[in-house]
């Protein structure tokens, strides 16, 4: 981050965009069209608001916000640790130290530093560690307890999946003890009293963002999402080696089985990464940062192992001594681990360097010749729009060149998600309610381009997530968009593979 500032993945620059146009006061899912939930984009706004501060760019401001939820992750940690009690349970508090370094460089490679599971994964994790120490008879202070549970409740609502990661170790805790007065603690309490309020405070949104949200994108993502979808066996078994993934999953979690009575924290870390595998399949997009929980709770496991195994040795060689060397065996591992994963992380740097002088996080169609038309043909406050199905590949590079977006659509999902809905739809009443939709995405984006002012509009021939015989071109065209909705721009470019139109009158 210190070497490049300006990096941010596109997931984060979109939504960044969208934390500041929360700021300028403008309507959730009326202005602002995008499906996630709303709780990510009101965590954007932080670094956002950061931004127009300190009239700074908004990525680095970006990215020192993510640094420093991460410093107080790993603070909170630590200090949760101290209420550990039982002498065989201190004894892995070294390990889980060091097993919390580890994780947290494994976790967060460059291009999905700040990704909604790293988040959640730095909000959710102090709750873990505390809830693994209130289980083993420990204790921390009740204002510690509350704040815990109300950044875990705020984890848990960035997306739904990711209340499985503390449910499946509360479960395995419940199983355990059978114990269900031990749910009747402060940082339960009041991470349920985070995710209530904000489940009420839905009630608390214009009419107009409630029904767009609920009655139209919801609906419309249950039915098209699966256009982004990946097939289900390829994203159990296959990565880029076959097999790796399951294979280090299925063996991780093994051993933690057979040396569980030497760590009472190796089966709530195999719930965590369990919870984390079904995270990334359930969603099926087959996305590598939707394996983070998983390869965090992966990294924690594999390390708490490794050292469970050196203590046993240890115990074996040194039987005779009183005094035998456990802060030697954890500061050896901690800084070969360590330069392991800084090795893997520095890999990872190099390979972006050498992609370029530029900063951009960009896709093949969004190469720098395509940065260099917007910059020729715009200036920074300008709005550009991409007629961009993928995500919003093209966030990285506006967020970088202060530029805004052109259109209430963060990205053009809902036009794929629509199109997936008509070839697929199960009644002939979904395809007309999609159909109609459709209509009123192409008026919606007209309308845009004249209230405001959208400087470029850049038009792909094929996109994402659209059949590949699908022209967005030709159907543009067939639609007359360009003569009714784009009567004031002309073409002056064709760049990567983007139609490049100009505003031509204000």
């Amino acid at each position: 981050m210190l070497a490049r500032p300006m990096d941010i993945s596109l997931d984060n620059a979109l939504l960044l965009q969208c934390g500041q146009l929360l700021l300028e006061k403008k309507q959730l899912y009326v202005d602002i069209v995008e499906i996630n939930p709303p709780m990510i984009m009101y965590l954007s706004m932080i670094p956002a608001g950061l931004s127009k501060l300190i009239a700074s760019y908004q990525a680095p401001c970006f990215n020192f916000c993510v640094c420093t939820l991460s410093i107080l992750s790993a603070v909170l940690g630590i200090r949760i640790l101290d209420g550990v009690e039982k002498p065989d349970d201190k004894a892995y508090v070294p390990s889980v130290i060091v097993a919390l370094g580890v994780g947290a460089l494994l976790m967060s490679p460059i291009i999905y530093f700040g990704e909604r599971e790293h988040i959640a994964v730095l909000l959710i994790l102090p709750f873990f560690l505390l809830r693994w120490v209130r289980n083993t008879g420990g204790s921390t202070c009740k204002f510690l307890a509350c704040f815990v549970g109300i950044l875990a409740g705020i984890g848990c609502c960035i997306k739904p999946y990711f209340l499985l990661l503390p449910g499946f170790a509360e479960i395995f805790w419940l199983c355990k003890s059978r114990d269900f007065k031990s749910l009747l603690n402060v940082e339960i309490g009041s991470a349920a009293l985070a995710c209530l309020l904000y489940a009420a405070h839905f009630l608390l949104l214009p009419a107009e963002s409630r029904h767009n949200y609920f009655q139209v994108l919801i609906p419309l993502t249950v039915q098209g999402y699966q256009a982004y979808n990946h097939d289900l066996l390829k994203i159990i078994v296959l990565d880029n080696v076959p097999l790796v993934r399951p294979v280090l999953v299925i063996g991780a979690l093994l051993l933690a089985i057979l040396l569980r009575r030497r760590c009472s924290l190796l089966l709530p870390w195999s719930a965590w990464t369990v919870a984390g595998y079904l995270i990334f399949v359930l969603q099926q997009k087959g996305f590598h940062y939707h394996t983070i929980p998983m390869r965090y709770g992966m990294a924690m496991l594999c390390v708490l192992e490794v050292m469970t195994l050196l203590l046993m040795v240890r115990d074996k060689v040194f039987a005779n001594r009183q005094q035998k060397p456990a802060t030697d065996v954890v500061t050896v591992v901690f800084v070969l681990l360590a330069l392991l994963s800084l090795g893997g992380c520095g890999a990872m740097v190099v390979r972006f360097v050498q992609a370029g002088k530029h900063n951009f996080y960009l896709a093949e169609n969004l190469t720098p010749p395509c940065a260099a038309q917007v910059v020729r043909s715009s200036n920074e406050g300008d709005s550009v729009f991409f007629f961009d199905t993928g995500g919003g590949y093209q966030y990285p590079m506006l967020v970088q060149l202060n530029r805004r977006p052109g259109s209430r659509f963060m990205d053009m999902s809902p036009f794929a998600m629509v199109r997936y809905v008509q070839t697929h739809a199960k009644s002939e009443e979904q395809r007309k309610e999609a159909a109609s939709y459709e209509d009123q995405i192409l008026t919606q984006l007209g309308d845009d381009f004249e209230s405001r002012k959208t400087k470029l509009v850049l038009i792909p021939e094929h996109e994402w997530a659209l059949p590949a015989d699908f022209s967005v071109f030709q159907y543009l065209d067939e639609h007359r968009f360009f003569q009714r909705e784009m009567k004031n721009y002309k073409q002056i470019a064709s760049t990567c593979k983007y139609r490049v139109y100009q505003r031509v009158t204000d």
